[in-house]
């Protein structure tokens, strides 16, 4: 039976402490896998244990469920410390930290990142709820290190849109006020099929910013740069228990 780690425990009761709630650590009955259950609750396949850099057997603690889930309900100053949290994370801060997902913009949509697919690789998830709470989990093989999510400052002041074009390399999702941002896997063939029937605005890095209308040789070499990623991250969606239930 899944045993919530001891640091989880402490991040946790610092966070309560600020103002914020406990939205749970060991996974309910609709967690069947990922960080929420135990290590040995789950196959080798599974992938909170198959990416870990240590291998699937790297667990410092079998019984361990990996994974916090930190509620703001909303409140702006916590959701604050929301953004510099995954600011310091984009910079590869907090290396014990694997995965991020939550809204830390009232205006924005919930984002999806995790250490795999690059530390300034967001995309818009594509699951349910977190848009009160983020979810933020250890490596198994590091889940014994205190991470201090809740000190320093990273993007606390800072709007959605200055945050993306300073902090992150790919962005997939919606931007206010109806401009969409395309997933780069299947950009380019979309835009030469002749298949995208409305505006969009393709962010390759903060120096290459390209319409739909108007590609250029830069934009395609970060397109084929970051297509590896990319792949891998859709993969992770699919087989990530978080895409398709949302944890209480």
């Amino acid at each position: 039976m899944a045993i919530a780690a001891p640091v989880i425990v402490q991040e946790m009761s610092e966070w309560v402490r600020l103002g914020g709630g406990n939205a749970g650590i060991v996974g309910n009955a609709a967690h069947k896998a990922g960080f929420h259950r135990a290590a040995n609750e789950v196959p080798p396949t599974d992938y909170s244990r198959s990416r870990d850099p240590a291998g699937p057997n790297g667990p410092v603690n079998w019984d361990w469920a990996c994974a916090g889930d930190f509620a703001h309900r909303g409140n702006e100053g916590l959701r604050a410390r929301h953004r510099e949290l995954l600011a310091r994370l984009m910079r590869g801060e907090h290396p014990m930290i694997c995965e991020f997902i939550g809204k830390p913009w009232v205006n924005r949509p919930v984002y999806y990142w995790c250490r795999w697919a690059g530390n300034d690789t967001l995309v818009q998830y594509t699951g349910q709820g977190h848009d009160t709470w983020s979810h933020i989990s250890w490596w198994r093989s590091r889940a014994d290190e205190p991470a201090h999510l809740w000190s320093g400052q990273g993007a606390g002041d800072m709007d959605g849109d200055t945050f993306i074009k300073q902090a992150s390399n790919v962005i997939i999702g919606g931007i206010p006020g109806g401009t969409i941002i395309m997933p780069f896997s299947w950009w380019l063939s979309a835009i030469y099929a002749h298949i995208i029937g409305v505006e969009g605005i393709v962010r390759a890095t903060a120096h290459a910013v390209t319409s739909v209308h108007g590609v250029d040789d830069q934009a395609k070499a970060q397109v084929e740069a970051a297509r590896k990623n990319l792949d891998d991250l859709k993969a992770t969606l699919v087989e990530s228990p978080q895409s398709t239930s949302s944890p209480e």
